[in-house]
């Protein structure tokens, strides 16, 4: 999974236009055609932000998530991970990246598949929740406020209306990136040797108003307010595309 911001260099409106009409179209038919170890390749674009009150009224400060399912052993930070991407494609990925985005975030994630409630509906309303630990922090506060708001937001989550799949994303690793016209473009070709990042969870729900409902319960939006640990928790509601979907 990965998180980036749009660039400095041009306007919000001119990177959007570039992402959606020229990268992500060039991306679906890459991995559909030229890298059949991706299994899925979805986009999503935050809308808004949790705010204190358990509304989403906040902007986001983050502009997109992009989500990579690998083949098993394939995949970068994996063993096999070199014949993932054709070296052509992440040359070309890497130089149309200073057209629209900076500040790429790219994670190692392990999932973990915790309520999957799928049935018959053709669509599902998606949620992304980062959890950014203090490195100041005691790893015994990190985990005791994670298990804490992952055990009250799984107990909220019994018999939700409209609730149909959270999957956590436990961060691994963290990929080092480096500048080319501006911060994070290009990739190192390293992990960095420690990250802020802890989990990246994904919440999926028949309707923005059902899970608008759950992230405004009191007793989460009162949790919130106070995590030892973490120096930010953010709950940002997307709109995904899924360009790839093999899985």
């Amino acid at each position: 999974m990965s998180r980036f911001q749009p660039t400095q260099r041009r306007s919000f409106d001119e990177a959007e236009s570039h992402y959606l009409g020229i990268h992500h179209r060039f991306a679906r038919e890459m991995f559909r055609h030229h890298a059949p170890a991706v299994l899925r390749y979805a986009t999503a674009r935050a809308t808004a932000r949790l705010d204190i009150n358990g509304r989403f009224d906040q902007h986001p400060d983050v502009w997109r998530f992009i989500v990579l399912k690998y083949d098993d052993g394939a995949g970068p930070g994996r063993e096999a991970g070199e014949a993932w991407l054709p070296s052509w494609a992440e040359r070309t990925i890497v130089r149309d990246h200073t057209n629209f985005l900076r500040e790429v975030r790219p994670f190692l994630v392990d999932e973990s598949v915790i309520i999957d409630r799928r049935s018959n509906q053709t669509s599902m309303h998606k949620y992304v929740v980062e959890f950014e630990r203090d490195l100041d922090a005691s790893d015994d506060d990190v985990a005791a406020t994670r298990e804490r708001l992952r055990g009250m937001m799984t107990e909220l989550a019994t018999d939700r209306f409209g609730l149909r799949l959270y999957v956590e994303n436990r961060v691994v690793a963290e990929a080092a990136m480096v500048a080319v016209t501006e911060p994070g473009q290009a990739y190192a070709g390293s992990t960095l040797p420690a990250t802020t990042m802890t989990h990246l969870d994904e919440w999926y729900f028949d309707h923005p108003a059902w899970g608008g409902e759950f992230f405004a319960a009191p007793a989460l939006t009162e949790a919130l307010r106070d995590v030892p640990g973490y120096s930010r928790i953010a709950c940002h509601c997307v709109d995904e595309l899924v360009g790839v979907d093999r899985a």
